[in-house]
């Protein structure tokens, strides 16, 4: 299997797919070249490219909302990190569990006057479970494993954020031996979708419909269309009683 040179990436995307991930939606980039090749060419995640950040968001959030496990959705850096920033928000008050994996430049060169620059770590501390910096340049392989299993963990509770320098070349690939070891996550960590709640099933339509005196409109209920003493043609309502 070809993978990312670029340990930090080849770690996510096998930790990660190890833990449960299946969907990943990537925004084409440069410097998020490491994370495209790793989980592209991982057979147990399916990748789904859009070509917008924001609409990738929002992608990954419909897919972690219909299946309950978690999405994750890729970018490049800078600017185009920003992005993420509303389906995080809708995510975190929703407690969905979406991974933002954002592509950085290397902290010693953050500061050059670059051009598209965006401070990234802390990007959205207001709205994540758990967010972390898998910088590969100072943290063992072992150290960034344990912030990977963490994070999809936090998962459970709602968004979280990976930001991932990477320094150049960022196009290398590798094949792993038959006796490389990818990491082993925590026996004791939980799978997300076993533990999120599922969506309540509506409750039976009442037998005598009349009998209810208030009627609200409620988007994936059928027929109910009398709202109080009018009504709305087309519009799906509810008794509630």
């Amino acid at each position: 299997m070809v993978t990312s040179d670029h340990p930090s990436a080849r770690l996510l995307a096998a930790t990660l797919a190890q833990l449960g991930l299946r969907d990943a939606v990537i925004s084409p980039g440069s410097r998020n070249a490491p994370l495209v090749i790793a989980f592209w060419h991982h057979p147990d995640i399916r990748v789904i490219v859009a070509g917008d950040e924001r609409s990738a968001a929002h992608v990954a959030l419909g897919l972690a909302c219909q299946t309950r496990r978690p999405a994750a959705v890729i970018s490049t850096s800078g600017t185009a990190a920003i992005n993420h920033g509303p389906a995080i928000a809708e995510a975190h008050f929703s407690g969905t569990p979406l991974i933002s994996i954002t592509a950085d430049r290397p902290a010693a060169v953050r500061h050059a006057g670059h051009g598209q620059t965006a401070y990234q770590p802390g990007l959205f501390a207001n709205h994540v479970a758990f967010e972390a910096e898998l910088d590969e340049h100072t943290l063992t392989e072992d150290a960034l494993c344990d912030l990977i299993a963490a994070g999809w963990q936090a998962s459970l509770r709602g968004p979280v954020h990976f930001n991932v320098p990477f320094a150049e070349p960022l196009y290398g690939t590798q094949t792993p031996t038959k006796n490389s070891q990818l990491p082993t996550p925590n026996s004791k960590l939980k799978t997300p979708n076993s533990q999120l709640p599922t969506p309540n099933s509506p409750p039976s339509p009442p037998t005598n419909p009349a009998s209810c005196s208030t009627w609200v409109p409620c988007l994936g209920i059928r027929n109910w269309r009398r709202c109080g003493s009018r009504c709305w043609s087309g519009v799906r309502c509810w008794p509630m009683c």
